[in-house]
């Protein structure tokens, strides 16, 4: 009898703390979420809601509370679904879209210190020395390593931090720029940017560079709950 007074103790404690943990974790992506913290496509995002609607699942069963339970299977199915991932478009597909450009822009800051050098003789430069490069009247317009710069001796002014847009932009897609550029200026952070056929690229002072990623992501996300 006391053994089973003690089970049944032991799964009303189990209840408890499997229901507020995973109701817990359910809250906590929503909240980081919606301060822009958290992307809905961040791993960490998606394995908050699997394993606290997994959780409060099991605290629902074992409750024998029905509702609930349904409730929190059908959030743990679609969870489930969003944490493997459903078939998607290729990688290689072009965005042209302007909400989809900016809600899945997905801003990843490089590693490294950057700098805009203009040189007139490109005979020291070998071609895995620059990111990137223009040439201009006055000179051509070479992004290189801070360190590299320095080793050759150019004269150059901001360190630059390099951040990736790794949405597929199409080089017609409109706004895109004007969008995150605008953004940027709001909080005083000027930005360099450099177009691939894949990708945009940002250059912003060094100073601002974890500032601007989160401003990148937070104009994503707010976009992702503008347009859902």
């Amino acid at each position: 009898m006391n053994a089973l007074h003690f089970l049944g103790n032991y799964s009303k404690e189990l209840d408890d703390w499997l229901g507020f943990l995973g109701v817990l974790q359910i809250l906590l992506a929503y909240f980081l979420n919606v301060t822009g913290t958290l992307s809905t496509k961040a791993f960490m995002f998606k394995i908050l809601n699997f394993s606290g609607a997994l959780m409060a699942f099991f605290a629902s069963y074992l409750l024998r509370f029905w509702p609930f339970m349904i409730l929190e299977a059908v959030w743990y199915i679609i969870s489930f679904i969003n944490l493997v991932g459903l078939p998607k478009k290729s990688i290689s597909t072009i965005e042209t879209d302007l909400h989809e450009l900016i809600s899945n822009m997905n801003p990843h800051l490089n590693y490294g210190e950057f700098v805009f050098v203009s040189i007139s003789d490109l005979y020291d430069i070998y071609k895995g020395d620059a990111i990137a490069g223009f040439k201009e009247e006055e000179g051509t317009t070479l992004i290189l390593k801070k360190d590299k710069a320095m080793q050759l001796n150019l004269p150059f002014g901001t360190t630059m931090s390099w951040i990736t847009l790794k949405v597929h932009s199409s080089l017609e897609a409109v706004g895109l720029t004007a969008a995150f550029s605008g953004e940027l200026s709001k909080h005083g952070i000027a930005c360099n940017v450099v177009a691939g056929y894949y990708h945009d690229h940002i250059f912003v002072d060094k100073k601002n560079a974890k500032m601007a990623v989160k401003l990148l992501k937070r104009l994503s996300n707010r976009n992702t709950v503008h347009i859902d």
